[in-house]
């Protein structure tokens, strides 16, 4: 089945309202403002010898997309949503089986189906933005929020920053398609890259970098060489572990693309179902490719052979080619799939209109009340000034 997580950045296609600023108001058990950390303007805040840059992403997931499901996952920090459906629009099994460890925000009422204390401690109806900054700066005309329009012009000759793979060594950026999957040794990175074309990713990896390309192929489970995660629970005591990990160079990787995220192999099942995650995107037309430029049995070479059973007649094929773990933050411009099976773990969190989250571990049982598989922790390091995605701070408010 496919697991599509309801959050942030546009009106919901389904729902009848418009977004309107307003003052954070209380749900039930909400506090004035969130839990667990004081947020203020920063000072220019050190960090190790260099000032912090902005903090563009203070979430762990925001997307935007039709209610269908939001369950049968944990997500360690803070989440947010723009104009949710109404309750009685949203999935039967939204709710199921999910943890939000950190703050839900609506920028309209958050549905009853998902303020079960249960599912969040802490949470926010009708959230302006206020303290913790959350939603892009970009508006339509009705002063509604929207996902930025972001072009390639914005990169091009202003990335520094180089990619080691063997006896590949790429400086600033690159013209074409990419290659960098590492089955022996790691892919070194350090600062920010463009790769005008598509790139395909997978292995181990080291040093903390950005790197901006048209789509953005994962193959096999791409894992950090010296890992931060995870973090405390707690958002004060998580910031200050990340200012620890950045003076400590932890490795960190944060990719964006204009076009795609795919993660695993995009098997049929994405296509036959697209009209019910996904519409079409005038930002990213001509720019996302759904399938990668490989063939099946390339693409196979590169991955890593996972067994999965799979349902409804699919090949063998789409059960070897799939992805447990992912060490990053995502950007993608268009949408996010991820092919997986037996549950997955995202050491990063994502940013991105649509996503659909398919095989997705527990999601096939219904009314579990164990711990969710399948797990998305946010990089706090996002939030204590790490130097990522910095080209796009013009789209974002700042901390």
């Amino acid at each position: 089945m496919i697991l599509r997580v309801l959050l942030l950045f546009a009106v919901v296609g389904c729902s009848d309202g418009k977004f309107q600023a307003a003052p954070p108001r209380r749900v039930g058990r909400v506090a004035s403002q969130p839990v667990g950390e004081t947020v203020t303007k920063p000072q220019n805040a050190a960090v190790g010898e260099a000032l912090a840059p902005e903090k563009l992403f203070n979430v762990a997931i925001l997307t935007k997309g039709v209610g269908c499901l939001f369950c049968h996952m944990k997500i360690e920090g803070d989440v947010g949503g723009i104009e949710f459906p109404s309750n009685d629009k949203m999935h039967e099994r939204s709710g199921e089986a999910l943890r939000i460890l950190g703050t839900l925000y609506g920028t309209n009422t958050v549905p009853a189906k998902l303020t079960d204390s249960k599912i969040t401690s802490s949470l926010f109806s009708n959230y302006n933005n206020s303290e913790l900054k959350i939603f892009p700066t970009t508006k339509d005309s009705a002063g509604s929020v929207v996902f930025p329009a972001v072009r390639k012009e914005l990169f091009e000759g202003k990335t520094k920053g180089s990619l080691k793979l063997g006896t590949l060594s790429l400086q600033d950026s690159f013209s074409g398609d990419l290659v960098l999957v590492a089955k022996q040794g790691a892919l070194e990175v350090e600062g920010e890259i463009y790769v005008d074309g598509d790139v395909i990713l997978g292995g181990a990896y080291k040093g903390t970098g950005t790197i901006y390309a048209k789509n953005i192929f994962i193959v096999r489970d791409l894992v950090a060489a010296s890992s931060p995660f995870p973090y405390p629970t707690d958002p004060a005591g998580a910031k200050a572990k990340a200012k620890e990990d950045i003076a400590a160079k932890k490795d960190g990787l944060y990719l964006f693309a204009l076009g795609q995220i795919t993660v695993g192999y995009p098997d049929p099942e994405f296509q036959r179902r697209r009209s019910e995650w996904r519409v079409d995107n005038p930002l990213s037309q001509g720019i996302t490719r759904d399938q990668p430029h490989l063939s099946m049995d390339s693409y196979k070479n590169l991955a890593q052979t996972k067994t999965c059973v799979l349902t409804e007649g699919k090949s063998t094929d789409y059960g070897a080619v799939l992805v447990n773990q992912v060490d990053a933050f995502l950007y993608a411009s268009d949408y996010l799939l991820w092919r997986t099976c037996g549950g997955f773990t995202l050491n990063g969190g994502f940013v991105t209109p649509y996503v659909a989250l398919v095989n997705a571990g527990d999601a096939a049982e219904a009314n579990i009340t164990k711990e969710p598989t399948n797990l998305v922790r946010y990089d706090y390091r996002l939030r204590a000034g790490v130097k990522a995605f910095s080209l796009l701070k013009d789209f974002f408010e700042q901390e």
